[in-house]
């Protein structure tokens, strides 16, 4: 009896000795909680400042990568300006050759040949490739404007002005390059490439 009772007793003083752990420890598992809450609060405004600086920094990088399409088309369109009159007119007309060619409407060989007026085909092709470089040219700027964030009616307005002012651009440019010349008509043919390309691009924004 003596025995089971000091047995009784110790069970006694162990179950109370783990209700007070046990109580100490929820009370202080309870603050440290909230400690953790608050600290964990604390790290994640640090932590979200860095992705947002790295964002930002994205972002900007991005914007300044969109223009390299718009600058290689300037390059271009500059590389071709530079052409001397004689180099320029032999590579367009070695151009409308192999154009009629492959329609096979005229033959470097063919006794119809004289039939076909190479010079004013010439022309038309050259008014075709100045509509399709500013073109394409509209088109890499409205790319380059809509990574930066620029829409609607202002996104048109950036196409058109930066189009025309590479146009007006080159043609002063050709001023400088023997046997070229500056031509207005030139400019005309380059601002129906720019604003054709601005107009759809602006309308298809809106649907």
């Amino acid at each position: 009896n003596k025995y089971i009772a000091m047995l009784l007793y110790m069970v006694r003083v162990l179950n109370a000795s783990l209700r007070r752990e046990t109580g100490y420890l929820f009370e202080s598992g309870g603050q440290k909680n909230k400690k953790d809450l608050k600290s964990d609060r604390e790290n994640k405004r640090k932590e979200t400042k860095i992705p947002l600086d790295c964002v930002k920094e994205r972002k900007i990088t991005s914007e300044w990568f969109a223009w390299i399409p718009a600058l290689l088309v300037v390059a271009v369109i500059f590389v071709f300006s530079s052409q001397p009159g004689d180099v320029s007119k032999e590579t367009s007309g070695n151009l409308t050759k192999y154009l009629l060619e492959i329609m096979g409407i005229w033959e470097e060989e063919s006794i119809y040949a004289p039939t076909v007026d190479v010079e004013a085909t010439d022309v038309l092709v050259r008014m075709l490739v100045h509509m399709a470089e500013y073109a394409g040219l509209s088109l890499t700027v409205g790319f380059a404007v809509t990574v930066s964030g620029v829409r609607g009616k202002l996104r048109f307005i950036y196409m058109v002005i930066l189009g025309l002012f590479v146009a007006l651009a080159d043609e002063f440019y050709q001023i400088f390059v023997p046997g070229r010349y500056g031509d207005l008509a030139d400019v005309v043919f380059d601002s129906v490439g720019v604003t054709g390309v601005a107009f759809i691009v602006f309308f298809m924004g809106r649907l």
